[in-house]
């Protein structure tokens, strides 16, 4: 018992300071970004696109405020939007398939890039796989004419204190929220580990598993980001990955995966509460990124290891010898 513990606390203390170290900096550096006029400028170059997908241009604020910030951040842009123009049920369904691929990239791409997958992978997967994905379903709904009744806002979040003391509240209380939830699920983890069910549910999965490309020592933590969030499943990775526990392909069929398909309990509840459609924010998502993923790790597994360092993923010397140990 005191080994459990033990072992316990220095995995929760390693994973809690390395995210500490990359969140912090990169949170302060992106609310500067923003004061400056970064999301207006991302905006501007984000707007003839929106037409391709059948949007109006002013969802591109939408899209970039998300992007830059999180869900939340974009939702209220859109119910700005909401106050003076009318939209159609596929239209809110369209932007809301980009936006649960592609939010908060400045946060969850250094999560990814300290667990091991290259920033420009994470930022190709996520922005090029929310837009593909978006106009997907946007030819899908269109050509059988769905979804094209008026839309009805039935959900709105609280208000929002925009101060500057107000932001650094709510940055604080995300960051214990995630360290606590890390701390918990190291926990159970170790608990699944110790009773079997962890073997267990890897064996469930294992046909899935295979084939995305993803190992058995990836699994359980795979499971983690998709249903809770990759801040949650790319720390725990972060842990794995640094004691050299998984493989190159572990790593990059992970956090992959993790990028087109994470949350799927409460970011995929909040878009439904908005009012987007289930089939898109849920079924279509899960299909495109299964079957990208798969693609993807049977395209890059001819590459030599060089092209996987240097591109791909972030591997040192030391995680190749414990690998191959």
């Amino acid at each position: 018992m005191g080994t459990f513990f033990k072992e316990l606390f220095r995995d929760s203390y390693f994973v809690s300071v390395s995210l500490l170290k990359l969140l912090i900096p990169v949170i302060i550096l992106g609310k500067i970004f923003i004061e400056l006029g970064g999301v207006e400028y991302v905006a501007f170059l984000l707007g003839p696109p929106m037409t391709v997908l059948g949007l109006p241009p002013e969802f591109a604020l939408v899209w970039a405020t998300t992007m830059l910030t999180n869900l939340t951040g974009g939702i209220l842009i859109l119910i700005e939007l909401l106050r003076t123009q009318t939209f159609t049920v596929e239209q809110i369904t369209v932007l809301s398939t980009l936006m649960l691929i592609a939010h908060s990239l400045p946060v969850e791409g250094r999560v990814a890039q300290k667990a091991g997958l290259r920033l420009r992978v994470t930022l190709i997967l996520r922005i090029g796989g929310g837009f593909v994905l978006a106009w997907l379903v946007h030819r899908f709904y269109t050509n059988y004419g769905l979804l094209q009744e008026a839309f009805t806002i039935s959900w709105q979040p609280g208000t929002v204190d925009d101060s500057l003391l107000g932001w650094l509240k709510s940055q604080a209380v995300s960051l214990v929220i995630v360290i606590s939830a890390i701390i918990v699920l190291l926990f159970l983890l170790r608990i699944l580990k110790l009773v079997g069910i962890e073997k267990l549910m890897v064996l469930v999965l294992l046909p899935l598993l295979r084939l995305l490309g993803i190992g058995k020592q990836a699994a359980t933590l795979s499971i983690v980001g998709i249903t809770l969030g990759l801040s949650y499943g790319g720390g725990l990775l972060i842990n794995e990955s640094s004691k050299g526990h998984l493989s190159r392909q572990d790593v990059f069929a992970t956090m992959s995966m993790l990028g087109l398909c994470h949350s799927m309990i409460d970011d995929t509840i909040l878009m439904l509460l908005l009012g987007a459609d289930v089939s898109a924010v849920i079924w279509a998502r899960l299909i495109f990124s299964i079957a990208v993923i798969a693609i993807l790790v049977r395209a890059v597994q001819i590459l030599p290891y060089a092209i996987w360092d240097r591109y791909l993923i972030r591997w040192d010397r030391k995680q190749a010898v414990a690998v191959a140990a």
